[in-house]
């Protein structure tokens, strides 16, 4: 009798060690412990799912956007005469004077760079050319200096805006199953060489493609590694081969253009 009370009162002492272990710890649980779990529950009691939305894990930035966050239509930039509209309401209503503006057409990896230069937040003739030549998808970045006031006195101090902005379609281009199963079709896809990753190695990757008028993804190119090239070749791939349908961009007639989009992922850049 003593003999099977003590066995008795060993299994469950195990038990309590077991549950505490899984259940009063306060470190998230991996994917390979939970895989674990699940198999050797399995062997002793029916199988079971894990709920893994409950379950905290270090997320791998992906997103799609355009390539700068702030935005305008080509109808809009071309109906501007001034720059004010991309400024800052703050900054506008600091600055006194202007020294000089300069847009420039933004491109990756130090190609050339066409710009314009002004003298005030008005657009001149050279700049408003150079706004009139850009197409949708184009990226240009505005460098104003100016003199401001300090808040709260007389005091005049130098300083600068730099808004990067893209153009975008009038209608942007949609991923009809939505852009949120776009990206869980990458994340899931790309696991196995994502969960490989550190997160404090990572840097800001960018892939770019273009929506065509057709609805069809062309012109994949990476842009900029994450530091991982086993990432980078498997996103690539993945946009090339990915499900669904997109609906087109279209310009303000209704008509059918091209789009170039982002796929921004491993550590959030600019």
């Amino acid at each position: 009798m003593r003999v099977q009370t003590l066995v008795i009162l060993s299994a469950i002492t195990a038990i309590s060690i077991t549950a505490f272990s899984l259940i009063g710890s306060d470190k998230p649980l991996k994917k390979s412990d939970i895989e674990y779990q699940s198999k050797t529950s399995a062997e002793f009691t029916k199988p079971f799912e894990v709920p893994l939305i409950n379950i905290p894990e270090e997320e791998f930035l992906l997103a799609i956007e355009s390539r700068f966050i702030q935005t305008v239509t080509k109808k809009e930039l071309l109906d501007q005469s001034s720059i004010e509209p991309f400024l800052g309401e703050d900054e506008l209503r600091s600055i006194v004077s202007y020294n000089s503006v300069e847009i420039t057409v933004f491109k990756e990896n130090n190609e050339k760079r066409p710009s314009a230069i002004g003298t005030s937040e008005k657009l001149n003739e050279k700049q408003l050319a150079l706004i009139r030549s850009l197409d949708y998808s184009a990226n240009i970045y505005i460098k104003a200096d100016f003199h401001r006031k300090v808040e709260g006195s007389d005091e005049l101090i130098s300083g600068y805006s730099t808004p990067h902005i893209t153009i975008i379609p009038e209608t942007q281009a949609e991923y009809i199953q939505g852009i949120g199963s776009l990206t869980s079709y990458l994340r899931d896809n790309s696991y196995r060489q994502t969960r490989m990753t550190n997160k404090s190695e990572l840097d800001p990757g960018k892939i770019y493609f273009t929506v065509s008028k057709n609805g069809i993804i062309s012109d994949v190119r990476l842009s900029s590694s994450c530091g991982y090239p086993l990432v980078d070749n498997k996103l690539v791939d993945l946009i090339r081969k990915s499900p669904g349908l997109w609906n087109p961009a279209m310009n303000e007639d209704g008509e059918a253009v091209d789009q170039e989009l982002v796929l921004f992922f491993g550590n959030m850049g600019c």
